[in-house]
C-alpha cells in the first residue's frame, strides 16, 4: 500500500480541526465543553462566563451547562444570579444533589432560610454521608436562631469529618448559646489545642469558662488575648469583672 501523501494528511487534520471549531461556535453543548474546558484549566471566572451563557441561550435546557452557570457566577460573588442558574439546573434535573446542595447554599447566602433548609434536608436525606450539607445545614438553623438543630447538624459533621476545625469551633459556639458550657470548653478546647492564637477561640473559651464557674482558666485567656487581639481581651475582661468579685 503507498503511504498517504503528507499533503493529504495535513488537508485531513486542517478540515478536522474546522469542523471541531465550527462544533463549538455553533452549538450549545460545544460552548459548554469550551467553557468547562476553561474552568478545569484555571482561567478566570470571567473568561469562562460568556461560554456557559451562550450555551444556556442556545440550549435552555442543558442542565449542566446552568450548574456550572451558576458555580462560576457564585465565584464572583453574583449570588442572586447564581441562584437563579442553580434553580434552572434543578428544573431540568431534581434529582441531582449537587444542584439542590449549591442552591441551598445560595439561598443561605441570599438570607432565604427556609428555601435553604428544605433545598439541604433533601440533600441530606438523599445522600446522608456527604457531610458538607450537614455544615450548611447546621449555619442555615443558627442563622434563624434554632441552636438544637444547628448542634445536631454539626454533630453530625463532625461524626463523618472530625478533623474540621471550623465545625468544631461552630458547634462549641452553638453550645454557648445552649448553655451547655462544659461541652462547649470540650469543643473550644480542641480547636485551641490547633490554632492557639485564634482570638475568637479565646474569647469563647473565656466565656464557656466563665460561666461554668471558673473564673481562673477565664481569665487565662483574657490575658492571652490582651497580645493576640486586645478588643476582644477588653471585652472578656469586663465579662468577668474586677479580680476580687
Amino acid at each position: 500500500m503507498r503511504p498517504m501523501p503528507v499533503l493529504i494528511i495535513v488537508a485531513f487534520f486542517l478540515a478536522f480541526d474546522a469542523i471541531a471549531a465550527l462544533y463549538v461556535a455553533r452549538t450549545s453543548h460545544g460552548q459548554y465543553l469550551a467553557g468547562l474546558s476553561l474552568l478545569k484549566t484555571g482561567f478566570a471566572p470571567k473568561d469562562v462566563l460568556p461560554f456557559l451563557r451562550r450555551a444556556v441561550e442556545r440550549n435552555p435546557d442543558h442542565g449542566e451547562a446552568w450548574f456550572h452557570l451558576g458555580y462560576t457566577l457564585n465565584r464572583m460573588g453574583r449570588t442572586q444570579e447564581a441562584a437563579d442558574a442553580f434553580e434552572q439546573a434543578v428544573r431540568i434535573a431534581p434529582g441531582s444533589a449537587d444542584a439542590r446542595y449549591h442552591l441551598g447554599v445560595a439561598y443561605c447566602n441570599l438570607g432565604r432560610i427556609p428555601e435553604a433548609v428544605g433545598m439541604l434536608e433533601w440533600v441530606a436525606r438523599e445522600k446522608p454521608t456527604r457531610a458538607e450539607t450537614f455544615f450548611s445545614l447546621g449555619y442555615a438553623h443558627a442563622y434563624r436562631g434554632d441552636l438544637p438543630r444547628a448542634a445536631a447538624m454539626f454533630e453530625r459533621y463532625l461524626e463523618l469529618n472530625p478533623r474540621n476545625l471550623n465545625a468544631r469551633f461552630a458547634l462549641g459556639q452553638a453550645y454557648i448559646g445552649l448553655s451547655r458550657w462544659n461541652d462547649a470548653i470540650t469543643h473550644l478546647t480542641m480547636v485551641h489545642q490547633a490554632k492557639p492564637s485564634h482570638g475568637s477561640t479565646n474569647f469563647n473559651l473565656g466565656v464557656a469558662y466563665l460561666r461554668a464557674g471558673n473564673r481562673g482558666k477565664a481569665r487565662e485567656h483574657a490575658q492571652a488575648l490582651q497580645v493576640i487581639d486586645p478588643q476582644l481581651g477588653a471585652r472578656l475582661t469586663d465579662l468577668i469583672g474586677p479580680s476580687g468579685s
